[in-house]
């Protein structure tokens, strides 16, 4: 009989398994997107803002303003530059805003009061960093507690402002930088929209902010917040949203959901919006960890420089878009800066010059003088690719020389001594900053990372081929301003590029993909793959292994191989890129956060690999000794099922509580089924067990069909949100054995959970029938449900906390455990917790009924636990630190009817009857429930918190139930 039950435990096991024992040949955060930080220093201090105080606003009371001043550095403590307010989240502390605040002032400032020059001549003025201190305040699991701090954000603001009336009109700033951290960025977001003058904050930059979906959804408050931020309104505001995530490296957050979402309207032309992982931030390459977004130096550094740019004047929201794009990301984002090609002759005489042949490097060694390198453009070549440590158009590492790219034509003699060159800017096609790759050390530092100053330019230029010169004649100028180096190639798109679309997915996981396009051909310094129609989506990781012979290099490399990775995505908002340093020494994994994100209408239509190679290094002897111009070295990319399970594992921590909710609605279902068929109420064991004997196969195809249906409604319907909201929220055949993985998992963690409650009601019971000294257990006349005028008080009491200042989910936990004293207590009535619970053909029916009935009741409201749990601690902390709410959206006696009522019914020796089995009210339970299952399948994922008022209401409808059963008269 108990054997379902533990095969039920198998999926379960095997998944405890495979992340605890195959935990070590999952991929690392390292291997994902490594994440390396140097600590950061500063030297704090915080002057409490008194005059905004609860004269101003009641609820300046419960939180404080700060304003940030460096020691040393900044000057008096009256503001006088740009404010930035900055917003810490869940539980973080408002002195987080020192790490950040410190760098800008040590940027703006060269000296103890001494501003820099540069900054001043473009009319940049410090920053005034202002801090928001919420206690530590729990928000990620309180959406009260979170709209409490967006209103108090949204009263700061104005009185920010009012602090530079000192200031002539002229030189008064008319809006704030809002800086939020974590959820920090999500009370930025909401108070932008409360505030009656949206232009007062006209920059919001979050640091792995969940932009898409709360980290728990605990109640309907948060739900309406996130709403609110993701809604067309929040859109079209005028300021400015960057987010800067920090991918795999950060276990806190779900990274897929700090990624921006669609706004649903022009989002081609979305110049408002910019995210960015710090896997592809210039200066950073890594990923970053939660804790360590705020005190990274890589990134704080980048992150304090960006807020001193946006004070450059006024910017449109474009305008400022493309500041981000330039100091996050690195690349030029308008025309301008892609350098067209003109017709603009030079004349170079008396000019030294050296000449570049196929195959060679240049490197500069020194430090001032200026040097020019020529270039002869091969017959049929498209492009001219160069990568180099020196800064192109603006783009280059900090303090780099510059240099600059011209095409020419000459008079047909060896350019060599005084010469006349007509040249013309190259036209440029691509343009990007990308980190190091020494080859005298590791590329990423262990706990340090890169230097944030280094870097390589890679540029690709369009030639010009209408020329009617010799094409012998046609040359490449490069002008190099100081100390570097630079190798280049020629090439043809066709040659250098190449598209693989593969119209057979499942290939990806069954064998895998062979790519030969990165084969080691000389001379060539850049190639690039696309493989269209690949999965991109947040739950794959993709396995990437280099295969081929060994060969002997003809010169030490300038750099190590560097491979990049990137999604091909519709939303050009979301900057996502992952660098990994010579590639071919372990197998590289590939994992993409912006593209296919679960419950979001994202797509993609495949990823980029990009190799960088040194060709001046180039591959000489074979291993057998023989010259071979190209290496036979394959590339095979392959779906890794065992790191996408991790990666699903993480990401569906609350699926896993709302699915076992189904499973144990579904079996209290079938208790109700058995009852009306027996009369006697089965024990919640031997209707699992039933329950997995006969419907698991049903279950496994209804969910196989769930999803299959929610495939098909997102290819006739792919911009529907309400498609993507249900069961797991990743439609696709691929995702299909997803849903069963984790039907299994949730069966075997509800039998998990029932057998450690049958052991605690086991030894409840028994301590009982010990502390009693084996008396008989006295309340066997207590089977009448009816109320009496003795049990109104503590009711009223606890009607009346909530009413005030205790929440109704505090309050739900303490009839819980009433419950759970009631429940054994029941079961101490009977010799053992064994008789009461499966000896079903005794004599006492009715004990056995009572029994089971009540730790059927007890399992189901167990799983409402998590669900109020979170509230809880919220209410402790506060209550604690002596804030006490009154009123509110948490204090409403509905949301405990239903648990107050079974309580009380079962207390009072309630339970369904054998007269009950026919009643209308048991049958409509029992559709209630099989309702609360389907329920918790299809939505308990997103909206875990709407299961706990459908469970409320059935709850009442059993206390209902078993109030109006009547005993049947007793035959004499």
């Amino acid at each position: 009989m108990r054997r379902p039950i533990l095969l039920a435990q198998v999926p379960l096991l095997l998944f405890v398994y495979f992340l605890a024992a195959r935990s070590p040949f999952l991929p690392s955060s390292t291997q994902l997107a490594s994440w390396a930080c140097r600590m950061s220093w500063m030297s704090p201090s915080y002057i409490h803002i008194t005059t905004f105080d609860k004269t101003v606003h009641p609820i300046a009371d419960k939180y404080k303003l700060f304003l940030y001043r460096e020691v040393g550095w900044d000057g008096d403590h009256t503001p006088d530059g740009q404010p930035v307010l900055y917003i810490p989240g869940n539980a973080g502390s408002m002195m987080q805003v020192r790490s950040i605040a410190s760098s800008a002032s040590r940027q703006y400032w060269t000296g103890p009061f001494i501003s820099n020059k540069a900054f001043i001549e473009r009319g940049i003025k410090p920053l005034d960093f202002f801090t928001a201190d919420f206690n530590e305040a729990l928000s990620a699991f309180h959406g009260p507690t979170l709209l409490s701090q967006s209103n108090y954000v949204a009263q700061a603001i104005p009185h920010i402002l009012s602090l530079y009336d000192h200031l002539p009109s002229s030189s008064r700033p008319t809006s704030v930088i809002l800086l939020g951290h974590s959820m920090g960025g999500v009370v930025a977001r909401q108070a932008a929209l409360l505030l009656s003058d949206p232009s007062q904050v006209h920059v919001i930059l979050t640091l792995s902010t969940p932009h898409r979906f709360p980290p728990v959804s605990s109640d309907h408050t948060m739900q309406q917040i996130y709403s609110s931020i993701n809604s067309p309104v929040s859109h079209s505001l005028n300021a400015s949203l960057i987010s800067v995530c920090g991918g795999s490296a950060d276990p806190t957050l779900a990274s897929d959901a700090c990624a921006l979402p669609p706004s649903g309207h022009n989002d081609r032309e979305d110049e408002t919006r910019l995210g960015v992982f710090t896997s592809g931030m210039i200066g950073t390459w890594t990923g970053v960890d939660h804790e360590a977004m705020v005190w990274c130096h890589q990134v704080r550094s980048r992150i304090a420089r960006l807020l001193l740019e946006f004070g450059v004047g006024p910017m449109t929201a474009s305008q400022r878009k493309e500041v981000a794009v330039k100091w996050l990301v690195g690349e030029p984002t308008k025309a301008n800066d892609l350098k067209t090609h003109q017709d603009q002759d030079l004349v170079k005489k008396s000019l030294p010059s050296t000449v570049i042949h196929a195959g060679e490097r240049f490197e500069s060694g020194l430090s001032s003088s200026q040097q020019t390198f020529l270039y002869r453009i091969p017959p049929n070549s498209t492009t001219f690719d160069l990568l180099s440590t020196y800064t192109i158009n603006s783009i280059g590492a900090e303090s780099s020389p510059s240099a600059r790219i011209f095409q020419c034509v000459s008079s047909g003699k060896s350019p060599i001594g005084d010469i006349s060159l007509r040249c013309a800017q190259l036209q440029t096609t691509r343009l990007e900053l990308i980190p190091p790759s020494p080859t005298d050390r590791a590329a990423f530092l262990p706990g340090e990372g890169i230097d944030e100053k280094e870097g390589m330019v890679f540029f690709q230029g369009k030639l010009d081929r209408s020329s009617k010169e010799n094409p012998g004649d046609r040359w490449i100028l490069v002008e190099t301003d100081g100390k570097g180096w630079g190798v280049h190639s020629f090439g043809e798109p066709d040659k250098e590029s190449l598209h693989v679309q593969n119209d057979r997915p499942w290939k990806f996981i069954f064998g895998g993909v062979v790519i030969d396009h990165f084969q080691r051909v000389n001379s060539r310094l850049h190639r690039q793959v696309s493989l269209i129609n690949a999965i991109s989506h947040s739950l794959l990781v993709y396995k990437v292994s280099f295969s081929g012979s060994s060969c002997t290099l003809e010169a030490s490399p300038l750099f190590r191989p560097l491979l990049s990775h990137h999604t091909i995505s519709s939303h050009r908002f979301n900057h996502e890129k992952s660098f990994y340093a010579d590639p071919s020494a372990a197998p590289v994994y590939l994992h993409s956060h912006s593209a296919g994100v679960p419950f979001s209408s994202s797509s993609s239509s495949g990823f980029v690999l990009d190799l960088w190679e040194d060709p001046s290094s180039r591959c000489v002897k074979n291993v057998y000794g023989r010259v071979n111009e190209d290496d036979e070295r394959l590339v095979f990319v392959q779906i890794d099922v065992e790191a996408s399970l991790g990666r699903v594992a993480l990401r569906y921590r609350a699926a896993a509580l709302g699915w076992s909710v189904g499973v144990v609605a579904f079996v209290m279902g079938i208790s109700l089924q058995q009852f009306r068929s027996s009369g006697v109420f089965p024990s919640f064991v031997d209707s699992m067990s039933f329950a997995i004997r006969t419907y698991t196969v049903h279950a496994i195809l209804a969910i196989i069909s769930l999803a299959s249906i929610q495939t098909t409604l997102s290819f006739v319907f792919p911009t529907s949100q309400r498609t993507f909201a249900l069961l797991l929220g990743v439609p696709g055949l691929i995702f299909v054995p997803f849903h069963v993985v984790c039907l299994g998992v949730s069966i075997g963690l509800v039998n998990v959970m029932l057998g450690i409650l049958k052991g605690c009601i086991w030894l409840g019971a028994r301590g009982l029938n010990i502390w009693k000294g084996g008396r008989e257990a006295r309340s066997s006349e207590k089977n009448d449900a009816s109320f009496t005028i003795t049990r109104f008080l503590p009711i009223i009491v606890l009607l009346g906390s909530v009413v005030i200042v205790l929440p109704y989910q505090v309050a739900f936990l303490v009839l819980y455990l009433i419950h759970f004293q009631t429940t054994f207590c029941s079961c101490s009535l009977n010799s053992s917790v064994k008789t009461a619970s499966y000896d079903v053909s005794s004599t006492e029916s009715e004990s056995v009924s009572r029994s089971n009935f009540h730790i059927s009741l007890l399992f189901f409201m167990l799983w409402l636990v998590p669900l109020n749990g979170a509230v809880l601690i919220v209410w402790v902390r506060d209550f604690m630190s002596g804030w006490v709410e009154w009123g509110g959206p948490d204090r409403s006696i509905v949301g405990l009817m239903g648990c107050l009522l079974i309580v009380e019914v079962c207390a009072r020796g309630g339970f369904l009857r054998n007269e009950a089995r026919k009643s209308l009210l048991v049958q409509v339970l029992q559709i209630g429930f099989f309702l609360l299952s389907a329920c918790s399948f299809l939505i308990g994922s997103q909206h875990t918190f709407r299961l706990y008022s459908l469970s409320n209401g059935l709850l009442a409808l059993a206390a209902v139930a078993c109030v109006f059963t009547k005993r049947a008269p007793e035959v004499s």
